[in-house]
């Protein structure tokens, strides 16, 4: 571990932020000159029969715009992760060092990997339930930024919800839970993921299901490696 002036820090800090912007503004570029075939990609859990339509004039700009910086922001995200990886390595000790690192890796796979789950399992799924619910009543017609702003938030929160194994991690190595508690309360944990499935998914019960049982899975599959971590750290 090295300690440096405040000034040494703000300066190499700078350095490091300053490479992650040229890279955003780098993969932007490339984002915005492929982002046609990108959309045509992301409208594919849509069925045939059902088209989109632009309700206000700025509409479609402003939803490609959106759609172009947050692909930027999912692209950076690891060379990003990287660079504050560089800027905190100084100040840590070996053990942190070798915590840190595993806990980025892992944060980042697990991200991606709930994002294309998220795009194409649980999209599609919801598509089909909602509108077909919808259907039932009325005629349905997606608009423009409805469509894409709602794929965004379930591909995000899938993304987000593979995060728990390492907020678990962070916990039973900060001390603040173990694995026994939890195990011990797994009724309890069972009773959140499906309140957590009706509260992310449509008002159906198998739309519910499907995002319940793979978090109650990936809370448990988690539990089983931690336990083995836990028991070698004493």
């Amino acid at each position: 571990m090295t300690k440096l002036p405040f000034l040494d820090h703000l300066k190499a800090l700078r350095l490091h932020l300053i490479r992650i912007f040229l890279l955003f503004f780098a993969i932007l570029i490339f984002v915005f000159y492929y982002l046609e075939p990108w959309i045509s990609w992301l409208k594919r859990p849509l069925t045939q029969s059902t088209s989109l339509i632009a309700i206000e004039v700025f509409e479609v700009i402003m939803t490609n715009l959106k759609i172009g910086f947050l692909t930027t922001l999912i692209l950076v995200f690891p060379y990003a992760l990287f660079e504050v990886w560089k800027f905190l390595k100084p100040g840590l000790m070996p053990k942190e060092i070798k915590f840190v690192k595993n806990l980025m890796i892992s944060a980042t796979i697990l991200f991606y990997i709930g994002i294309v789950v998220g795009f194409y399992f649980l999209v599609p799924v919801f598509l089909d339930s909602a509108l077909g619910l919808a259907k039932q009543y009325t005629t349905v017609q997606l608009t423009y930024n409805n469509y894409f702003n709602s794929i965004i938030m379930l591909t995000m929160i899938f993304g987000l919800v593979f995060e728990t194994p390492v907020i678990l991690a962070i916990l039973i190595l900060l001390e603040i839970v173990s694995v026994k508690t939890i195990q011990k309360n797994r009724r309890i944990l069972i009773v959140v993921c499906f309140i957590l499935g009706a509260f992310l998914s449509p008002p159906d019960v198998v739309s519910q299901i499907l995002i319940s049982l793979p978090l109650w899975a990936l809370i448990e599959v988690s539990l089983l490696f931690l336990s083995r971590l836990e028991k070698n750290r004493k």
